[in-house]
């Protein structure tokens, strides 16, 4: 419904409206996303580790300084 108001494809649509109604929220989204992004075969292997062992494990991530 969103983006057929907007007239924007679903994706885009969602991104407005989740940044309109929240920037901070919606910046929250984006630094995640980033970081899984960014980390995306370490958490793949922990994922692995977390089932293979069926608890929780402790994974080591790299974060970046921001610009």
């Amino acid at each position: 419904m969103a983006a057929r108001t907007l007239r924007m494809p679903m994706w885009e649509g969602g991104q407005h409206l989740m940044r309109a109604g929240s920037p901070e929220a919606f910046a929250g989204v984006l630094s995640g996303n980033r970081l899984t992004i960014a980390n995306r075969d370490v958490l793949d292997f922990c994922r692995k580790q977390a089932s293979k062992v069926k608890k929780a494990v402790r994974c080591a991530i790299q974060v970046k300084a921001e610009d």
